[in-house]
C-alpha cells in the first residue's frame, strides 16, 4: 500500500512512510467511510499522473483560523490536515490509502506545525475559501 502522500513535505515522506508501514504491519491502521463524501477538485494542484486533489465538504471544519480537511490525491492517497488560514501552517494528522473507492485505512499522526508547502497552500487556501462560504 502506497502511504506517503503528496499532502507532505519531501522532508516528512520518509518519515511517514516508515511509521505507516509499521502500522500496517502492526494492524494499528484506522478505517474512514466516505460513501456519503461530497469531493471537490483544488485548482491548480493537478498530477502529473493526471488528476487533482479533492477534498471532502462534508468533513470540512472552521473554528475560528483553523480549518480541518480531509484531501485526496489523483494516487488514492488519504489524509487529513488541519491549517492555519491565517499564518498558512499546516499538521497533518492522519495519512492512508483508499482500499476501496469509499474506504480509506489510515494511520492517526501528530505531526508538528510546519510551514505549508506549495501545494499545500494550494490545498488551505482553497478549503479556507470553501469554509467562509459554507458559514
Amino acid at each position: 500500500m502506497k502511504i506517503c502522500a503528496a499532502i507532505l513535505s519531501i522532508a516528512c515522506c520518509g518519515a511517514a512512510a516508515l511509521v505507516a508501514q509499521s502500522a500496517y504491519a502492526s494492524g494499528e491502521f484506522k478505517v474512514a467511510d466516505f460513501s456519503e463524501a461530497s469531493w471537490s477538485a483544488v485548482p491548480e494542484t493537478e498530477s502529473p499522473r493526471g488528476g487533482a486533489a479533492h477534498i471532502n465538504l462534508n468533513t470540512l471544519k472552521r473554528d475560528g483560523d483553523l480549518v480541518v480537511y480531509d484531501v485526496v490525491i489523483p494516487d488514492g492517497e488519504y489524509g487529513r490536515n488541519i491549517a492555519n488560514c491565517q499564518t498558512q501552517e499546516t499538521r497533518t494528522l492522519r495519512l492512508g490509502g483508499f482500499d476501496i473507492p469509499s474506504v480509506a485505512s489510515y494511520k492517526e499522526l501528530n505531526y508538528p506545525w510546519t510551514k505549508s508547502s506549495e501545494y499545500q497552500t494550494k490545498l488551505l487556501e482553497f478549503a479556507c475559501s470553501v469554509s467562509v462560504a459554507q458559514r
